[in-house]
């Protein structure tokens, strides 16, 4: 089995030395997977978690060291790592930071950052609590994901326990269906839309839309068009049920006659089969 050879050292001592079946660095542009036979790069290093993956004969499973600025050079099957600052992960003991903050307190930093940024996206990942969630989404949460895999290749298949390659753990394990479902019961309208990415609308156009609310013209419907692919193509009866109701009582709320009825045409063509309508 082919290896890498590493040397992982900061200022004042080696980390470590020795063969490793693959690592993962952490970057300033993301994180880069490294294996026997890479090109020559020398990379700097972010602040964040690099994973050293040992090899069969040393156990297998991981080894993750904490970093905070550096270099990291990779030649061929050699790499090596000079941190700025590092520490074995397995070396931290998490009770002895008291930089942490209570929930009300992070729920307070929501509300606050909506009212200094009211047309700013807010997004809280699945990596919070379902607790939290439900906590600060009527603060002001614009997106929210549901049912995340955050290792490589996660969505396609599961992977084993002793190959973990999640860049952070998950904390809220409802399923899709179920968080579409919870939003709804709440009166928030699960949206799937990509259609301002797709047809450019970003930046001041999409802020122009919003401070002349006619969003309720564009984004509305669109939220309307994909909740309703959704639940025709992946949602369970009862959610399929509540989402239909919803659809059925949003379309009232379109300002424009034109759109609204435009609307109702591709909600009838999306039950007919058709996909892929935007505003």
């Amino acid at each position: 089995m082919a290896e890498l050879n590493v040397q992982f050292v900061r200022p004042d001592r080696a980390l470590f030395q020795g063969p490793v079946a693959s690592l993962v660095l952490v970057t300033y542009a993301g994180e880069l997977g490294v294996y026997p036979g890479h090109a020559a790069e020398i990379v700097a290093l972010g602040n964040g978690v690099v994973r050293m993956k040992k090899l069969p004969q040393d156990g297998g499973g991981e080894e993750d060291v904490v970093v905070s600025g550096g270099y990291a050079e990779i030649q061929d099957d050699e790499v090596i790592v000079l941190a700025d600052h590092a520490r074995r992960a397995d070396d931290i003991d998490p009770d002895v930071f008291d930089n942490g903050i209570d929930d009300e307190t992070f729920a307070r930093i929501c509300a606050c950052i909506r009212v200094a940024v009211p047309y700013t996206g807010m997004i809280i990942s699945t990596r919070e609590s379902q607790a939290v969630r439900e906590k600060v989404l009527p603060l002001g949460v614009s997106q929210i994901s549901g049912a995340s895999r955050t290792s490589v290749g996660g969505y396609c298949e599961p992977e084993p326990e002793d190959e973990n390659s999640a860049q952070f753990d998950v904390s809220d394990r409802r399923t899709l269906d179920e968080v579409v479902r919870w939003l709804m019961d709440q009166g928030h309208i699960p949206s799937f839309c990509t259609a301002c990415y797709r047809e450019g609308r970003t930046g001041d156009r999409f802020m122009s839309l919003c401070k002349s609310r006619q969003i309720l013209n564009c984004c509305h419907p669109n939220a309307l068009l994909t909740l309703k692919e959704y639940l025709q193509d992946y949602a369970s009866p009862a959610t399929r049920a509540v989402g239909l109701d919803m659809i059925a009582k949003e379309l009232d709320k379109i300002p424009s006659d034109k759109v609204r009825a435009r609307t109702i045409q591709c909600l009838s063509a999306i039950e007919a089969g058709q996909r892929d309508f935007r505003f």
